[in-house]
Order: C-alpha cells, then structure tokens, then sequence
C-alpha cells in the first residue's frame, strides 16, 4: 500500500508497484474510492495506460461526477481495457466500461452496481475473453447481483466479507484453474468512515511520495 502526497490536489491511497507512479485501486482523502476489474476487446488503439488514468482520477477528483467528467475527457482511448467501479462519499456510484477506443458508463440499478471480468453494456460485440472465461465472470456478476438484492444492510461489513468469502459457481473467491479468473486481493473501502481494508497474500510495502 502507498500512501501518495502530491503537491497538487488530493492525496490517496492505493495498492500498486511501489516503483509505480500510477494507480489500481485507491481512495483519495475526499473520500473518492476507486476499483475495477481488468477486461478484453478486440479493437486497437494507442492511448493512455490505464493505471495512469485511474491515478489520474484519484488526484484530481472528488466526486463520482467530477471522474466521468475527467474520463470523458480522453478520446484517445486507453491500452489495457478494463472496468472501473467509482463511489463516493455520497453515496454516488458508477461503473465505466473501457474497450481500448470507446467507453459506456452505467449507473446504479436495484439499490447498487457491480462490474467483474465482461461488457454489460454494447461493448460486449468487442469481448475478446474466451466464451468459458466470460461465462465464469457472467457467474460472479450474477452472485453480485443477487448479494446486492438479498444482503443484510443493517451488518454491511460482514455481509460484504461473506459474499468476498464465497466459493464455488460464482465464487468471488477462487484460487486456481480451470478457468483462470483467479483473486489475487480482497479490499474493502468504506468512502463515509475513511475506511480501507485490505487482504493480500503478497508482502505489503508502505511507502510516502510526493
């Protein structure tokens, strides 16, 4: 985890590289949380990593609506496609689809929003993952669904960590083959309280940059 103090704008946290000024998930000291999950599309462009993007939004953003403001804003496109789940402090939360040229942004439905390894939108005509790859991330996104229409709101935290915990067709947790969507972390943000969990196998490095 690195704690980032830029001179400019917000500081965050994140989890990334510590030799990596860019970021993957982060909340920034608005409040402004930040996650996603990596995808696949089959058009080509040249444009900005997407790491750099989402450090991008951590500094500068400080609420859902100033980063779609910021991501639509790139018109270059992006390389490494993937989905980026917002929410903040509010309460305001988004989703932005990203193939490598175009994006879509969807908002919450049923009292939530969730984003895994696919399109749910019309970038699904640009998915490149492989029909069993795709179909075990189809089963994720269901069992996220469902969590968001059935979980206990009165214990969130808890129920937050089941639903992390589940195995099985669906399971959020996984460990190995056969279809290599594997968990490499767990992390739970909480933008209201300033709360950052986070679970990882690896060695953790605290570092301070400005």
């Amino acid at each position: 985890m690195l704690l980032y103090k830029p001179r400019d704008r917000y500081s965050f946290i994140t989890i990334s590289r510590v030799d990596n000024f860019s970021t993957a998930r982060a909340m920034n000291e608005k409040e402004l949380c930040i996650g996603g999950s990596s995808t696949k599309a089959t058009d080509k462009c040249m444009g900005f990593p997407r790491y750099v993007l989402l450090r991008a939004i951590a500094q500068y953003c400080a609420t859902v609506d100033e980063a779609l403001k910021l991501v639509s804003k790139y018109k270059e496109g992006l390389r490494n496609p993937f989905n980026v789940i917002l929410v903040d402090a509010s309460g305001d939360a988004a989703v932005v689809e990203f193939s490598n040229c175009d994006m879509r942004i969807r908002i919450p439905e049923n009292g939530g929003i969730v984003c895994t390894n696919h399109y749910e939108t019309d970038l699904v005509k640009l998915e490149a993952r492989g029909h069993a790859l795709v179909f075990e991330s189809k089963a994720r996104y269901a069992r996220l669904i469902d969590f968001i229409k059935k979980c206990d709101r009165s214990k969130p935290i808890e129920e937050v960590m089941n639903v992390l915990r589940s195995h099985g067709p669906g399971g959020i947790c996984q460990h190995s083959p056969p279809q290599v969507l594997c968990a490499t972390l767990v992390f739970i943000m909480v933008p209201k309280m300033g709360w950052f969990y986070v679970s990882q196998p690896l060695d953790l490095t605290v570092e301070l940059s400005s």
